[in-house]
């Protein structure tokens, strides 16, 4: 009767068993690897894309009252012969009234309202985060309606604006850091060139990590008389 090779195996040795186990614990390493850093460019995107919604509807929301401002009202007066720009813009509306009698429509004078850039409530004008949010000297844009009168009545358009707009550098220097044809514009900024105004937004926000993002959105409003 023949015994059997001893050189047929039924089972691994030791070794064999603990490169396996190595080679599964790296495998697992990666995935979770590729899985967080997934999920952290998720969050972050998730991030930049609020702040870009944000930024979008609150200069769509500026041009839809700009857009009823009479030119002749506007304080500081942005003067129709270059380029002048603000962060806090006083103006009052037109209302059209239209009536069956000749004498009686055209437009009309409306409220007078108020485009503010402020310092955000618990912050102070020092380059530290007074407020503990992880932003630096961020304003908050207020419109202010019917200004001056009983029914004076102050809204928040947005919070976590930035001291100065995107790519200008944090400190007065005379130079348009940004290209874009200003000087030092803040976070919020109204320009006016000719008929049309430009409005442009920069807004900021803490990512997973606790690092600042930005996002800046603009538009355009053709003034009327």
């Amino acid at each position: 009767m023949r015994r059997p090779s001893l050189s047929r195996r039924a089972g691994f040795t030791v070794i064999e068993v603990l490169i396996s186990l190595g080679v599964l614990a790296s495998l697992l390493l990666i995935s979770l690897r590729v899985g967080t850093s997934s999920s952290s460019a998720y969050r972050q995107a998730t991030t930049g894309a609020q702040l870009s919604a944000e930024a979008k509807l609150t200069v769509d929301r500026i041009a839809m009252e700009l857009q009823m401002a009479s030119v002749g009202t506007f304080f500081p007066d942005l003067d129709a012969g270059g380029v002048r720009n603000t962060s806090s813009l006083t103006f009052q509306q037109l209302v059209d009234i239209v009536g069956a009698a000749p004498v009686y429509g055209g437009p009309t004078p409306g409220e007078v309202m108020q485009l503010d850039l402020r310092l955000s409530a618990g912050e102070a004008d020092d380059g530290l985060d007074n407020d503990g949010d992880g932003l630096v000297d961020e304003r908050s844009l207020v419109l202010v309606r019917d200004l001056g009168a009983a029914s004076e009545l102050e809204v928040t358009l947005c919070a976590n604006v930035t001291e100065r707009l995107e790519g200008e550098d944090g400190l007065p220097d005379g130079e348009d850091d940004n290209g874009n044809g200003l000087v030092d514009e803040a976070g919020f900024d109204i320009a006016r060139n000719g008929d049309v105004l430009t409005v442009r937004l920069s807004v900021a926000g803490t990512d997973f990590r606790g690092q600042t993002m930005v996002r800046t959105a603009e538009t355009a409003v053709r003034l009327r008389n």
